[in-house]
């Protein structure tokens, strides 16, 4: 029983290394370019790849992501880019398609400019707020007429409070 359960784990192991090696495999060549590409055109794919966001999930960039809808998106940019379609060209159709998502980085039109100006500004915002509250915190810790420190500051309440409690202990004696 115990070569049978060896024999066993053997097996799985040997067709888990196999499916493993071969979809690897699958993989990478779905994603590699053809060997006819020109430089061009390969510099040009891997240009709009990392300016695409992959479509099945849109959390990565395109040149990144393993998907088959990722792979078959590599493959429609390179045959697009050989039959002569422009950069931009292909970017239009995929963001008329997909939409703006699909890009990487928001385009600077109308309301998106926010997304470039806003981090900039507060940080100007937030210096120049804890400048002058450390300003205001540094008066109020140094006066202009600082006490000396061999005279105290009278403290009225308390000074009340001890009459009372010296008034009420005198009363019960």
């Amino acid at each position: 029983m115990g070569s049978s359960r060896r024999e066993l784990l053997r097996g799985v192991l040997a067709g888990s290394a196999f499916f493993f090696a071969h979809g690897r495999l699958a993989v990478g060549l779905a994603a590699t370019p053809d060997a006819s590409d020109a430089p061009e055109v390969e510099r040009a794919a891997r240009s709009l790849e990392s300016r695409l966001i992959a479509p099945c999930c849109f959390s990565q960039v395109l040149g990144q992501h393993h998907s088959p809808q990722a792979s078959e998106m590599k493959r429609e940019i390179r045959a697009r880019l050989r039959a002569g379609w422009s950069e931009e060209r292909i970017l239009e159709d995929y963001t008329e398609r997909l939409g703006e998502r699909v890009l990487a980085a928001p385009r600077l039109a109308g309301f998106n400019w926010l997304v470039y100006l806003a981090p900039p500004l507060f940080v100007i915002a937030g210096t120049f707020a804890t400048a002058g509250w450390l300003l205001r915190h540094r008066r109020r810790r140094s006066p202009e007429s600082p006490t000396p420190p061999d005279s105290p500051t009278p403290n009225l309440a308390e000074e009340g409070r001890r009459a009372r409690l010296e008034a009420l202990v005198a009363g019960r004696e």
